[in-house]
């Protein structure tokens, strides 16, 4: 009985469906924010939203967000499969259909969006760094921001300080 009720509840994905589901992932770029984040999940909800209101296509009611994400991950781990062993096959160019120019153009944008993402996390862990300097410099004396620089640059070895010579340093010879 279970099982006659979850065939009855689940959706054939036809090739009109993952094109259509490309376009509005084009179109409303979840890859943008983090993975896992709540902005990406509004639009992957979005995206569900979208595609059950479709006029073109027929949509299950009760599309969620997790099935349109899966069914997306799913249509790219084959579309990065397919490009590899494309890539293998020596003197092979094989037509690409709009589903294929889509999922390069997002793989494309997906990657440009976390190389984005990790260029943002490195200038903020400078300025962080930059910032805890200038902490530094203000708690402590000058001489103790010289003595602190000479140690960081010679790699933690001190430099002897001259040092001045008295009268009594004549006689020692």
């Amino acid at each position: 009985m279970a099982a006659e009720k979850k065939a009855s509840n689940s959706m054939y994905w036809t090739k009109a469906h993952d094109t259509l589901l490309c376009r509005e992932v084009l179109a409303l770029e979840p890859y943008k924010h983090k993975k896992g984040s709540n902005e990406a999940g509004k639009i992957w909800t979005d995206i569900a939203q979208s595609l059950k209101n479709c006029q073109q296509l027929k949509f299950k009611q009760n599309l969620s967000q997790r099935a349109v994400r899966e069914r997306f991950s799913l249509l790219q781990t084959r579309y990065k499969e397919k490009e590899r062993e494309e890539t293998r096959a020596s003197g092979i160019s094989p037509k690409q259909d709009e589903l294929d120019v889509l999922l390069e153009e997002i793989t494309e944008r997906e990657k440009a969006a976390e190389e984005n993402r990790e260029d943002v996390n490195r200038k903020k862990e400078n300025d962080k760094v930059t910032a805890e300097e200038m902490r530094k410099q203000a708690m402590e004396r000058m001489s103790q921001t010289k003595k602190r620089k000479n140690q960081e640059d010679n790699g933690g070895d001190m430099k002897d300080r001259r040092k001045r010579r008295s009268g009594n340093d004549a006689v020692d010879f």
